[in-house]
């Protein structure tokens, strides 16, 4: 319906509450996720996070979700997956920018990828 405004992030972790996920993991295999680490945004490099889901037998799939935090744990960005992820692997690729689109400056940050209710969390270098 036009004109109806909604909290993506928060659409997304309240339909996850019955998601039945059995394990997340990014990727360690080659290349390592997050890949290219560390990345410029400013040659158009986005930071790219592969991640590998298997659900509970009889489990419908579910969104996922990939916040982005500075190292203070300040929020800067989320992703939300297109379309809910299938059993296997789904990838999120991060432009460097924050939720407002100003380019972030050079730093660490943290990639906390959620599916259901399990997490798990990868840093990434971003250099200009």
């Amino acid at each position: 319906d036009k004109g109806i405004c909604y909290d993506k992030q928060a659409m997304v972790e309240y339909l996850n509450q019955w998601c039945k996920v059995k394990e997340i993991k990014i990727s360690d295999k080659n290349p390592r996720s997050p890949y290219p680490n560390p990345f410029n945004p400013n040659k158009n490099d986005k930071s790219n996070v592969n991640v590998n889901v298997k659900y509970e037998e009889g489990s419908q799939p579910c969104f996922a979700l990939m916040k982005v935090y500075d190292i203070k744990w300040n929020w800067i960005d989320f992703l939300v997956s297109e379309n809910p992820v299938e059993e296997g692997s789904f990838a999120f690729a991060w432009d460097g920018k924050d939720i407002k689109g100003k380019f972030m400056p050079s730093g660490t940050y943290v990639y906390e990828v959620s599916v259901g209710n399990k997490k798990q969390q990868v840093k990434a270098t971003l250099l200009k």
